[in-house]
């Protein structure tokens, strides 16, 4: 077992171990990939104290000295100890270690120590506030907490927790952490370590394997974690800024120590705190304290600390971020009470919808719109449909769908209960009504008359109301159609199209409005007469006539119209006649065969339509008399004879119809009948119409094909031929050619005009057609006759080149003027033997000719000689037509220039340059010179060929000034010669003295530089920062020609590297380190006062930030002066210590930093003479007992302050025997005085020794007894003012007792604490360690007593305290109609009595007057205002009576109420009528009484006629400037948003108490309107 549980041990620590060693290097690290001295191992690389040191160096960004290559033990223990010190400058506390424990390497100890470290420096943890793994686990759980962490340890063990916790700070990273498999732990921890890494940046300090470890510690943990919760603070702190914009929000702990940015956070959130701008900034405690409670009634978020905690500016960031991550998480706690809605109207149409918008106090979330039910349902059993309609700024906004007849029940519940004002009804009825339905059923419809009636509707319908009309005749359903006529009217009209009865509905989006459904009867309007036996031919007319049957409507128009017996369709006319009640209607037929015939009122039949007639042909198409087949030129005749019909006069005409045009013919007389011929024009179908009277004869039209007169011998195909040759085609007649009926040839291409070939006609009358092309490219040949393009052709002809250019000469080199270029042509085909090439150039100014010369093999050697400089274009050319690769475009130059040089050309002396010069002339062709021309020498240039046809011409000048080089070829300048160069030569340039080393920043030296012996060149400053930030700003201005003044301001401490440079040289003297120096950066550390003869004089300079350099000190005395010795500490500061000054008197200290004295310097000093012992007197109450574990104190009078720092007044405390020691702590109070802490932990007897300038002080040593020390958990406190549930009256005295005869030795202690101030606590000692405490608080709401014995609280402290306002009868208001002077015993009367400002008393109503005349009863008006009081009485009997109203035994102001009942039946006297005058006259010059209707008040009880009637009539006078609503009560006082509900209890004045406990007010009945105590859970508000 024993084993097994060190195995475990060993676990955690060699987790723990790597965790913080991890933890160590990525501190160290800093930016950097990897520290430069990592720690391998953690109990032995801090023994040298040197990784410590760097260590807190980069936690502290402070420099600390070191020694960095400790030899011997005490070299480690030195620079261990160094460490140390500073960890504790830093405010850090270290228990029970030392260098020794570090440098054996302790193994606890050091864990403990880089803990500390962790929590200061990464956690930044102060210490106030929770422990650091209670606010770490609160934090993540805010974040995550549908994994219910309960620790951070085995917790996190399979990886989803930190996947989720990854996935918070940016969602999308691990969406499906919760799905992972809890199984494979160790991939999901390695999966979110690498999502914070490569996201975040957070380093694996922690292994993957060991947070998957049952034996991982939660110290690793917090470690770790902490890097994630840096993230998720930033995230938080963001959100926090989004949401009060308002402040200025840069951390999550002191900005929130007063709770007004939190008040504003939970009022936005919750909408809980209104009266926030009520909070005093500076009572932040108070401000918690009204906070907490709120919150956690409104939230259940519970702060894990008090308010005092919480306003503690040094709180733990991790603290209070872990409660603002609680509350951004947090869901609001909601009853029904927490919503509110305004009904709609009593009634809606049907069809509508209606909207509800529920207002919530608190934050709207998805969850919410689910608790949040709303449904509808009519009398018959039927739900409606309800629509969530979607959030708006904290309110719910829903549909209703109004969609049946009759009373229509909605509900809106909150977790099944109703909400305020739920259920509700609302009359639902019908939108629309028809008009005039009874004239239209009265009426006689006739078909084709349009019928129209009027719908409308009862308010504005919504823009998609649908309203949808169905008609049904006797066979088939009528269309119907609807307009807007006006506001809210829309005409429907329905237009019958047969005789009989018509059904009509209608309905308004599928619901029948008023009226519907009709029916009415329809007949027909006309009739239509036709003669029998009659006989209709082709083109002849005929007519008909309609009679009207009724009233027939002006413009009214018939259409008659034929339909065949294979679909054609004709038209026929109308013409009016007799008044317009008969109309001729005619048709004339367009071809024989069966037809039916119909007449129609707008596209409606007439009685007697439609009927059927027959159409007989006049003529028909006999035969062709023309031979076949049909060729183009050639007439076709056709040969038509009469069927026997009457003898009709008419045209007849024909047209023969091809593919494209038309072709009309002939028609010649033949007995019988006649011929009809025409000639066609193109080939093809062409379709042949014979026409009598413009129509058909029988058998027309009819289709012939007509054919090419020529026909092909050989079908022609596409082919490609060379420039040069022919195409040719043969063709042959298939009949008679007629003159000018030849074909001929057309040739094209896609860019130019057509081309005409060759047509030749031979003996046989066979025709042989061709084509030569004229240039290279695709050709399109057609063979036509007239226009008409013979089968067979076009044909596509490709013509290609004859020759082409074989070796192109290269377009990316030069050629040179009059250097011929060659090039050769070679054949693509056959040539004959006289072609001839043309060669032709084409220079920027001039033509040049080339020459070409055939070859053997037919191919041609081509030549051109360039002619001038520049492009040349070179055309070649085989029959006027580009050969193919022709032209080609050459580039002509010089054979030597100069290549590119800058424009300011600068050469340093005997330094050399170059430049080049390009070459176009054949290899070893150079035939060009260099030459330099300084101001006084000249020199040749040296010539370096290069590889590609280039050269470097190189040149060494010897001297300064400005060189002309000429580069000559033939005696002449090459292009771009001559060029002219700048020399130089910046070893000329001197000062005209020496700059100083250094300069005070804001300060500003000069020097200057002469330039005039080295050039024509630019002096240029350039500043470096060597060391520190060593700022400096440089101005260079050039004063005259050749001298330039330098400028250098210091900007910032350090040293600077200045660089002073001529053409870009340095010149002699340079760089210049100047140091950059700040003497006001500089100061004195403890500067010791009044010292004394023979003390050393010692002191600090902290001159961080001066910049380089070493102080100066010097004492001026009485006599002489003196230097003290200064050693640098390396850091900064410097040390200075002198044991010199033995003169008595004022001393002048001169402290100088860069020759400048530093600020407040020079200082005085005064050297006085050495004390004496009974210049000290030591007392106090810890001279004489003390207790054990308690620290004791007394006090050590002196003659000056300093003391302990000096080491001059020495405290110790050790035991008589056993060699105890107590601890001793000395306390310098700025006033001459000391204040000694010492606790010893054992009893027994002890020595107290004050050493004074190392004398004992009077009375030293002091013997003192250490005694037992107190024991709170044995004291008891009780009495009456700490009874549980008990609830205190302020102003008034309360007593409780303390009984501490068990707890040993101890002090009481008793504070009470609550929202106002604190009340002063009277504490007796009543003997036996018994105790009386007495107070009184003058505030009122929730109080804490605080008891503490030996500074511990004793059981139950603190102790809560419930503290009601005493009663205030001046703050009761009474208003309503039922205190008038005048009251109708007729009607029920009541009045408003409001209580809730008037603290907690009892309330009581007399009534004095007719014995029994009325019984006066008073309850609360809501469960919502519990302290607003609605009285009621219904008189009986007529009279005067007194209503006296007291609120805990005082009248409130106006009682008692004088009140006078009358009877308005009886005969009314005149001081009635004239107090019922009066009351109206008052109301109408009373703003406040508006209400909505004038025979109601605002609390829905009927006013009496007689009080309407006395002031209605005056209501006139004042309609321009008042509401003519009005009504006798005004309006209920605001009741205090802030005043909660708790837990469904009203609250008043925040003392809740139910309704239940007011009994009804009757007559000479008092009420007791007290609190109640009973199931009282929480409670928060006060009263203004």
């Amino acid at each position: 077992m024993n084993r097994e549980m060190k195995k475990v041990d060993s676990r955690w620590k060699k987790i723990q171990q790597r965790t913080f060693t991890n933890w160590i290097n990525d501190r160290l690290r800093g930016h950097l990939t990897k520290p430069d001295s990592p720690v391998m191992n953690l109990m032995t690389d801090f023994k040298d104290g040197i990784r410590l040191i760097d260590l807190m160096e980069k936690l502290s960004k402070t420099k600390l000295s070191t020694n960095k290559t400790p030899k011997l033990k005490a070299h480690c223990l030195e620079n261990l100890n160094a460490a140390l010190k500073h960890i504790k400058k830093e405010g850090i506390t270290l228990v029970n270690i030392d260098s020794e424990d570090i440098h054996n390497g302790n193994e606890k100890l050091l864990l403990g120590l880089v803990w500390t470290l962790i929590r200061h420096y990464q956690i930044r943890s102060t210490g106030k506030g929770m422990s650091t793994k209670k606010a770490m686990l609160m934090r993540v759980g805010a974040v995550i907490p549908e994994y219910n962490l309960q620790n951070l340890t085995t917790n996190w063990n399979d990886g989803r927790a930190l996947c989720g916790l990854v996935n918070s700070i940016k969602p999308g990273l691990c969406p499906n952490h919760r799905e992972l498999d809890p199984e494979n732990g160790l991939e999901n921890c390695r999966l979110g370590m690498e999502l914070a890494e490569e996201n975040f940046n957070i380093p694996r300090i922690l292994d993957p394997e060991d947070m998957n470890s049952k034996q991982i510690d939660d110290l690793s943990m917090m470690t770790f974690l902490s890097y994630l919760l840096s993230c998720c603070n930033q995230g938080l702190l963001e959100w926090l800024q989004r949401q009060l914009p308002e402040f200025e929000i840069t951390n999550l702990a002191s900005d929130w120590n007063d709770g007004i940015k939190l008040a504003a956070l939970i009022d936005k959130l919750f909408n809980v705190f209104p009266d926030r701008k009520d909070l005093d900034p500076e009572r932040a405690e108070s401000n918690w304290d009204r906070l907490l409670p709120v919150i956690a009634s409104a939230t259940e978020v519970k702060c894990p600390l008090t308010a005092k905690q919480m306003s503690d500016p040094d709180i733990d960031e991790l603290s209070m971020s872990a409660f603002l991550a609680k509350l951004r998480y947090a869901r609001m706690i909601f009853t029904p009470e927490s919503f509110s809605f305004k009904p709609p109207t009593a009634t809606a149409c049907i069809g509508k919808e209606l909207r509800l918008q529920v207002q919530v106090m608190g934050p709207v979330d998805d969850q919410l719109t689910q608790d949040i039910s709303v449904s509808g349902q009519y009398a018959d059993g039927t739900d409606t449909t309800v629509k969530y309609a979607g959030i708006e700024d904290r309110s719910l906004t829903y549909g209703v769908a109004a969609d049946q007849l009759g009373k229509l029940s909605i509900s809106l519940k909150y977790k099944g209960e109703n909400i305020p004002r739920s259920p509700f009804t609302v009359n639902v009825e019908s939108l629309f009504a028809i008009e005039g339905l009874v004239e239209l059923l009265n009426a006689t419809p006739r078909v084709g008359c349009p019928v129209m009636f009027k719908i409308k509707a009862k308010e504005t319908p919504a823009p998609d109301t649908n309203i949808n009309i169905v008609a049904k005749g006797p066979s088939q359903k009528l269309k119907t159609d609807i307009s807007f006529l006006k506001e809210n009217i829309f005409l429907c009209t329905l237009t019958p199209d047969e005789e009989g009865e018509y059904d009509v509905s209608i309905d308004a989006n599928g619901h029948q409005i008023d009226g519907s459904p009709f029916c009415f009867n329809v007949k027909h309007l006309f009739e239509l007469h036709i003669e029998e036996d009659s006989c209709y031919y082709v083109g002849i007319p005929f007519s008909i006539t309609a009679t009207a049957l009724g009233a027939v409507p002006e413009g009214t128009d018939l259409v008659i119209a034929g339909v065949g017996q294979n679909g054609e369709s004709i038209q026929g006319l109308c013409e009016t006649m007799e008044k317009s009640r008969t109309f001729k209607l005619s048709l004339k037929p367009n071809h024989s065969g069966s037809f039916q015939v119909s007449v129609k009122f707008k596209d409606t039949h007439i009685l007697g339509s439609p009927f059927n007639l027959s159409v007989m042909d006049v003529y028909k198409i006999d035969s062709f008399l023309s031979p076949q087949p049909f060729t183009l030129g050639n007439s076709v005749q056709v040969k038509i004879v009469p069927l026997g019909t009457p003898s009709v006069e008419g045209e007849i005409s024909i047209v023969g119809k091809g593919p494209t045009s038309s072709v009309p013919g002939t028609v010649t007389p033949d007995d019988p009948g006649f011929v009809c011929s025409f000639e066609p024009s193109e080939t093809g179908p062409a379709e042949i119409s014979v026409k009598f009277l413009n129509f058909h004869v029988k058998g027309s039209p009819l289709v012939l094909a007509v054919e090419d007169l020529f026909e092909f011998q050989t079908p022609p195909k596409d082919e490609t031929v060379t420039i040069g040759s022919s195409v040719e085609v043969v063709l042959k007649a298939k009949g008679n050619v007629k003159d000018g009926e030849d074909p001929y040839v057309v040739a094209t291409d896609q860019s130019r005009s057509p081309q005409m070939g060759v047509v030749q006609k031979n003996e046989d009358d066979t025709y042989v057609c061709s084509f030569t092309p004229p240039w290279i490219g695709i050709w399109e040949i057609e063979v036509k006759q007239r226009e008409s393009v013979l089968k067979g052709t076009p044909i596509t002809v490709s013509v290609t080149h004859l020759l082409e250019v074989a070796d192109i000469p290269p377009s990316d080199i030069s050629y040179s003027v009059g250097a011929p270029v060659k090039y050769l042509l070679k054949p693509l085909g056959t040539l004959p033997p006289d072609a001839e090439v043309q060669i032709l150039g084409m220079g920027p100014k001039w033509e040049v000719q080339g020459t070409a010369i055939r070859n053997p093999d037919s191919s041609f050697q081509c030549s051109i000689s360039p002619s001038e400089i520049g492009p040349l274009k070179v055309a070649t050319k085989y029959m006027d037509v580009h050969v193919r690769g022709s032209p080609f475009s050459l580039g002509v130059t010089d054979l030597f220039y100069v290549g590119k040089v800058p424009p300011k050309f600068l050469a340093k002396v005997d330094e050399p340059f170059n430049f080049s010069v390009k070459s176009l002339a054949p290899p070893g062709e150079n035939t060009f010179t260099v030459i330099s021309k300084g101001p006084s020498t000249e020199s040749a240039g040296e010539i370096v060929p290069q590889e590609n046809d280039s050269f470097f011409v190189v040149i060494t000048p010897r001297e300064q000034g400005t060189h002309t080089i000429h580069v000559v070829m033939d005696g002449q300048d090459i292009k771009g010669s001559p060029l002219n160069v700048d020399v130089v030569d910046a070893s000329q340039c001197v000062f005209d003295k020496l700059p100083p080393s250094d300069v005070h920043i804001g300060g500003e030296i000069e020097f200057t530089v002469n330039t005039a012996k080295a050039g024509t060149g630019d002096l240029t400053v350039e500043g470096e920062v060597e060391e520190g930030e060593g700022l400096v700003s440089l101005v260079v201005q050039e004063t005259d020609k050749g001298n330039y003044s330098v400028k250098v301001t210091g900007e910032a401490v350090g040293f600077s590297l200045i660089r002073i440079l001529f053409s870009g040289d340095p010149i002699p003297g340079t760089p210049i380190k100047m140091g950059v120096v700040d003497a006001e950066k500089c100061s004195v550390i403890d500067l010791p006062s009044n010292l004394k003869v023979g003390e050393p004089v010692r002191f600090a300079l902290n001159a961080r930030g001066s910049g380089p350099g070493n102080p100066s000190v010097v004492f001026v005395g009485p006599d002489k002066s003196y230097e003290p010795q200064i050693t640098s500490n390396g850091d900064g500061t410097f040390w200075v210590e002198t044991h010199d000054l033995i003169e008595i008197g004022y001393y002048r200290m001169d402290i100088k930093f860069g020759e400048r004295l530093i600020p407040g310097s020079p200082f005085n000093l005064s050297i006085e003479p050495a004390p004496t012992a009974d210049q000290c007197h030591v007392t106090g109450n810890g001279l004489n007992k003390a207790v054990a574990g308690r620290p004791a104190k007394f006090k050590v009078l002196a003659t000056e302050s300093g003391l302990v720092e000096r080491e001059k007044l020495k405290v110790k405390v050790v035991g008589v025997s056993g060699g105890k020691k107590g601890k001793v702590k000395i306390l310098d109070n700025k006033d001459k005085t000391y204040s000694a802490v010492y606790l010893c932990t054992h009893t027994g007897g002890y020595l107290i020794h004050v050493d004074f300038y190392d004398q004992p002080a009077p009375g030293s040593p002091f013997r003192i007894n250490i005694v037992e020390g107190a024991n709170a958990t044995h004291v008891r406190a009780y009495g009456p003012a700490l009874e549980p549930r008990k609830v205190l009256m302020s102003h008034t005295p309360q007593e409780f007792h303390v009984n501490a005869n068990k707890a040993g030795n101890g002090d009481l202690v008793v504070v009470i604490r609550g929202h106002k101030e604190d009340p002063k606590i009277y504490i007796t000692d009543e003997g036996d360690n018994i105790f009386s405490v007495k107070f009184e608080v003058l505030g009122s709401g929730k109080y804490f007593a605080n008891v503490w014995w030996g500074n511990a609280h004793i059981p139950g402290s603190p102790f809560p305290l419930r503290i009601a306002p005493r009663p205030n009868p001046t703050m009761v208001k009474v208003h309503g109609p039922g205190i008038q002077r005048l009251v109708n015993m007729q009607n029920a009367a009541h009045f408003t009595i409001e209580t809730k400002e008037a603290g907690v008393g009892t309330l009581s109503v007399r009534v004095n007057g007719v014995k029994d005349a009325f019984t006066v009863e008073a309850r609360p008006m809501s469960e919502v205002h519990p302290r607003t009081l609605l009285a009621r009485y219904n008189p009986t009997c007529p009279g005067n009576y007194n209503i006296a109203i007291r609120w805990h035994g005082t009248h409130i102001p106006g009682s008692p109420f004088s009140v006078r009942v009358y009877d308005p039946d009886e005969v009314e006297s005149e001081d009635t009528q004239s107090i019922l005058e009066d009351d109206s006259r008052a109301l109408l010059d009373d703003d406040q009484y508006v209400d909505e209707d004038p025979n109601y008040d605002s609390s829905g009880f009927q006013l009496s006629e007689d009080q309407i009637r006395l002031y209605q009539a005056q209501l006139k006078q004042k309609a321009a400037t008042h509401n003519p609503l009005v009504a006798f009560s005004t309006p209920a006082p605001k009741t205090n948003p802030s005043t909660p509900s708790q837990g469904g209890q009203p609250v008043a004045n925040g003392v809740p108490f139910k309704s239940d406990q007011i009994t009804p007010i009757r007559k000479t009945t008092p009420t007791a309107f007290q609190e109640s105590t009973t199931k009282k859970k929480k409670w928060f508000g006060r009263s203004k």
